[in-house]
């Protein structure tokens, strides 16, 4: 009889363990994963920086940091670019070889939680940002223009030092035209005249002449006989060419 009570006890003190201990593993197992992170802040510092900064995750022992990119297709794959401990909140992502940056393009930096212990990620959400353009100085030129021959030049930008080549138009021809003098003789011209008999030796008059003449004062008799002008002679300034100001060319018309 005492060893059937011995038996029963036993048994009611396990059952009573179980119902306090088997809560508490339950509870445990469902707090390994880190609670959601949200990126609070995203900012292009320059052409090839941007800077985060996130909230706080409970149960995470790191936070891993990821971005994409987004394209003309839609956002290219998450992109793990570090990993740091759960004492930091902000990170700086600098571009390089293995993690690039566009200065001008748009991106999404996301950073999860995570718990090395159990090896378990929380969830995340994500944060947009367009980077700065390149800050490029002033040209440089490579080779001067001429008129039928294009040059080049360059400039580099202050921040990452990315070079931009443009090409420089040739400058087209500048013309300007080359004039000369001469003197030509004018051959005197040879005309049909009328003298009115009224008006002595003159004045002569063409024929429309004559006829108004002959409206205005009723001088009715006249003879004709011609006339010629004597030769004369003249300067004629006149373009004989074309020369281009800038490369000197010279072409004759």
């Amino acid at each position: 009889m005492k060893r059937i009570r011995a038996i029963i006890l036993s048994l009611v003190m396990a059952m009573m363990l179980f119902a306090v201990v088997t809560p508490t593993t339950t509870y445990a197992a469902t707090t390994k994963t880190p609670s959601a992170v949200t990126v609070t802040y995203a900012k292009s510092t320059a052409c090839n920086k941007v800077t985060i900064k996130w909230s706080k995750a409970s149960k995470a022992t790191h936070y891993r940091i990821y971005y994409r990119q987004k394209t003309s297709s839609g956002w290219s794959k998450w992109v793990k670019i570090k990993t740091v401990t759960k004492g930091t909140t902000t990170y700086t992502h600098t571009s390089s070889a293995k993690y690039p940056i566009k200065a001008g393009t748009t991106y999404q930096y996301a950073v999860r939680g995570y718990n090395k212990t159990y090896n378990k990620a929380g969830k995340y959400t994500a944060r947009k940002v367009t980077t700065a353009k390149h800050s490029y100085g002033s040209y440089t030129v490579t080779k001067k223009a001429t008129c039928s021959k294009a040059g080049s030049k360059y400039k580099i930008c202050k921040t990452c030092g990315k070079k931009y080549t443009a090409t420089i138009s040739p400058l087209g021809h500048s013309w300007v035209e080359n004039y000369t003098t001469r003197t030509v003789e004018v051959p005197g011209e040879t005309v049909d005249v009328r003298y009115c008999s009224y008006c002595s030796d003159g004045p002569f008059f063409t024929y429309d002449e004559w006829i108004e003449h002959y409206a205005n004062t009723g001088h009715g008799v006249y003879y004709w006989s011609t006339y010629t002008y004597p030769s004369t002679t003249k300067t004629e300034t006149y373009a004989t060419g074309r020369t281009c100001t800038v490369c000197k060319r010279t072409e004759n018309y």
